[in-house]
């Protein structure tokens, strides 16, 4: 039998630490800009440029139910699991933010909405539409981001071969998301987005070379 050594778990732990560390100084220093404004913290105050979004919204849904989620699905289901989310991804995603989205944001900048609820309270001049929608988007979002959570504990737990509880990693992950959210709000959270999309898309390039070639 042939032995091949991998990465050892002091070394993967020092990944982990550094990539964490490179995370909390982006959010962190991202608050060197901060306005003091609720807009700012909210949107950004409507600064973020295109190469940013783009970046952004890619590493937005880059989460565990892309990357986990479908990959245990296609590994049951088959391949084809990878073209539905393709599709949805690169079609439906789009079409929705260019025909719908764009229209919201001109008029949360002409109005000072910064929030879904705002603007649908006001176009139906309703305080229970605008709390109910508030109440769905809440619904779902809290499972959506435990989920995240979730999975970000077990890739810990695995990568490192159970040295690190799930719970522990869940903890780490949530603190350091929740300092570079507090103290970076939305511009913190698109820069780290982008660095994390970044590094994403360059080892995914790798990952395909090295698999293409070892086939």
């Amino acid at each position: 039998q042939v032995c091949v050594a991998g990465p050892s778990r002091t070394m993967i732990l020092t990944v982990l630490i550094i990539y964490l560390a490179l995370v909390l100084i982006i959010g962190l220093w991202s608050h060197r800009l901060f306005r003091g404004t609720g807009e700012d913290f909210f949107v950004a105050t409507r600064t973020i440029g295109p190469f940013v979004l783009l970046m952004s919204l890619f590493g937005t849904n880059m989460t565990a139910f892309a990357l986990l989620g479908a990959s245990g699905e296609a590994y049951r289901e088959g391949i084809g699991v990878f073209g539905l989310m393709a599709s949805s991804s690169a079609l439906v995603i789009p079409t929705v933010f260019y025909f719908v989205g764009t229209r919201l944001w001109a008029l949360g900048k002409r109005y000072g909405y910064v929030t879904q609820a705002q603007y649908f309270r006001e176009r139906w001049d309703s305080g229970v539409v605008g709390l109910l929608l508030f109440v769905v988007l809440v619904t779902l979002l809290v499972p959506y981001v435990l989920i995240g959570m979730m999975a970000g504990g077990i890739t810990v737990n695995m990568v490192t071969g159970g040295q690190i509880p799930v719970w522990v990693g869940n903890l780490v992950i949530c603190l350091v998301v929740f300092v570079y959210v507090y103290y970076g709000g939305m511009r913190g959270t698109a820069w780290v987005n982008t660095f994390q999309t970044i590094v994403f898309m360059v080892f995914g390039a790798l990952t395909l070379f090295v698999v293409v070639h070892k086939l």
